[in-house]
């Protein structure tokens, strides 16, 4: 670890749970800004906090970073990757081996409540990623923590909450690889890390068109850019809604844009970006209302 962090334990639901975080320096103004990041499947908040680089960028530009972590399936033996894999609950109805039944949106909000008690955090600027099942999960919590979030943006990873409802409408920034072998663009049937048979996933397509739906977005977007392997559509609000960008990259496999790479490509496909998300998911987080969105300024 390259920035200072620690960790950070609760106790919700009869458990002794855990967090990462990593403060802004002193010299950065009070209150600041927190960006909570959800792990992937099989992942860590440590994991999490190397693979995102959020860490260094929170040092730089002032802002608190929690990663949160997950419980695994079996409680009574340690969490593995690939045998006992720590996932959230993210509202599938299945994981990626056996079926989460942790409160994790209640454990979520007991973090957030732990950092707004003790550290200071400006209310006002919560923002909220994940990755995979991390993304799934960041879906579900801010359909459940309505009023809380002000901006989301999953990277790689379904909602798979039915018809969800986010009133206040949360404006989103969705970031995904069109070379994923596990969250694939097109969908279709997808043999996990953990084995067992071949799972159906659905389009990337379903997840826009409802989380379009949940937010109050236009259905159609507008292409704000295509070339250089990244291509972002935009849907604008609707009256009382947010606005939705969906940036697609190519060649990407199911990793962080720009990130560590640790899932390695055996697992997760290609690992080179044209861009680094979490750079592009801070300036977005900075504006998110804007219209033009102001954060297209890196690429």
């Amino acid at each position: 670890m390259t920035a200072a962090a620690q960790v950070n334990h609760l106790t919700h639901d009869g458990l002794i749970r855990s967090y990462w975080l990593t403060e802004p320096p002193p010299e950065h103004p009070r209150p600041a800004p927190l960006v909570l990041c959800l792990h992937g499947a099989g992942g860590t908040g440590e994991w999490a906090m190397r693979e995102t680089g959020l860490s260094e960028l929170a040092q730089r530009e002032g802002f608190f970073v929690a990663y949160p972590d997950a419980l695994p399936p079996r409680l009574d033996r340690p969490a593995k990757f690939l045998t006992n894999p720590q996932q959230w609950n993210d509202g599938a109805g299945h994981g990626v081996l056996g079926t989460p039944s942790a409160d994790d949106v209640g454990f979520l909000r007991a973090v957030l409540a732990d950092l707004l008690d003790r550290y200071p955090i400006d209310r006002h600027r919560l923002y909220l990623t994940g990755f995979s099942n991390g993304a799934a999960m960041s879906f579900r919590l801010a359909v459940e923590s309505p009023g809380v979030f002000a901006a989301l943006a999953p990277v790689a990873g379904h909602c798979w909450l039915a018809e969800p409802r986010v009133v206040p409408a949360i404006p989103t920034l969705y970031l995904i690889g069109d070379a994923d072998p596990i969250i694939p663009w097109g969908g279709g049937l997808v043999r996990l890390p953990w084995g067992g048979p071949a799972r159906h996933r659905p389009p990337i397509a379903q997840t826009i068109a409802r989380w379009s739906r949940a937010i109050g977005a236009s259905p159609t977007p507008t292409p704000l850019r295509r070339g250089d392997r990244v291509q972002i559509d935009w849907h604008p609000a609707r009256p009382h809604g947010a606005a939705l960008a969906v940036c697609r990259i190519a060649g990407l496999g199911h990793h962080w844009p720009g990130g560590a790479g640790i899932l390695g490509e055996r697992l997760g496909g290609p690992t080179a970006s044209p861009i680094r998300a979490s750079e592009v998911i801070w300036a977005f987080f900075r504006n998110p209302t804007a219209d033009p969105p102001s954060w297209l300024h890196p690429f």
